[in-house]
């Protein structure tokens, strides 16, 4: 539920700090296990682009025909569903790689790291319920082709396009950027 994305992830990032926060612990492995599903939520940003891309065409038809449906009902068209407004999509786009998707990897990373340092100290093959649950969801998710693509350092501005160098939607008729 986007609704609540930045709630989420500003709790969810107060209980990663918390000195006492340890994967062996119920409630941080559920804490845990539901940024790993909010990271298969929106796993699609660490495919291919071009899977990535065809993806965000499908979801923003759908958001399209959702506006459709409201406009039709006379009331308020939803953010995103205007398809008057479809040349916002590559700017909505480039913000949700960098603003939603980058930062819930970064703390699925983050956690991968902490629990690898823990399992070092410990029983090398003692692993938490959380800990295979995240694996398994990080891993269906491409979360480690993610943090190759967009966390390396020596990648200017994460790898992600600028809004400008992405091609623009051509979605049920609507134009795309300079077909005059």
């Amino acid at each position: 539920d986007m609704s609540r994305h930045f709630e989420s992830l500003s709790k969810f990032r107060m209980t990663r700090q918390d000195p006492d926060f340890a994967l062996a612990r119920k409630d941080d492995q559920m804490t845990t296990a539901l940024l790993c599903i909010k990271a298969a939520d929106i796993g699609h940003a660490a495919k291919t682009w071009h899977q990535h891309y065809l993806y965000s065409l499908a979801v923003t038809e759908e958001f399209f025909a959702q506006g459709d449906s409201e406009k039709a009902l006379g009331i308020p068209i939803g953010p995103l569903c205007d398809r008057r407004k479809h040349l916002e999509v590559a700017r909505s786009q480039a913000g949700f790689l960098r603003v939603v998707c980058l930062e819930v990897f970064k703390e699925v990373a983050l956690v991968e790291r902490m629990e690898a340092k823990t399992k070092s100290r410990s029983f090398p093959h003692s692993q938490t319920a959380a800990s295979v649950a995240a694996g398994a969801l990080c891993a269906a998710t491409g979360v480690r082709a993610f943090q190759q693509r967009v966390l390396r350092k020596d990648t200017p501005r994460g790898a992600i396009p600028a809004a400008d160098a992405m091609p623009s939607p051509r979605l049920n008729g609507a134009a795309a950027v300079g077909d005059g």
